[in-house]
């Protein structure tokens, strides 16, 4: 998962919002996946979009989405995901 607020202004004032992304790595396990797949890339939090240069986490993300296994997809049938769990909405 790729967390991020533009700004540290966002930081401070959207802690419902920061709080809610984090949260996703909880649903993704209600939903099937194992706690070894989920990785959270938080690194750009606080830095702005408007210049890729600074954004390791973007980086990251590209580079594990590009290198990932043909099989990866959230609605994969892949390692990755427990195939008992029929969590609703995932």
């Amino acid at each position: 998962m790729y967390i991020r607020q533009s700004t540290t202004h966002q930081l401070v004032t959207n802690q419902e919002s920061l709080r809610l992304q984090y949260a996703l790595r909880q649903r993704a396990r209600e939903c099937g996946w194992h706690e070894a797949y989920i990785d959270v890339i938080d690194a750009d939090l606080g830095i702005s979009g408007a210049s890729a240069a600074q954004r390791s986490g973007s980086k990251e993300l590209v580079e594990r989405t590009l290198s990932a296994p043909t099989w990866f997809s959230s609605k994969s049938n892949g390692p990755n995901v427990d195939n008992q769990v029929g969590a609703e909405g995932c």
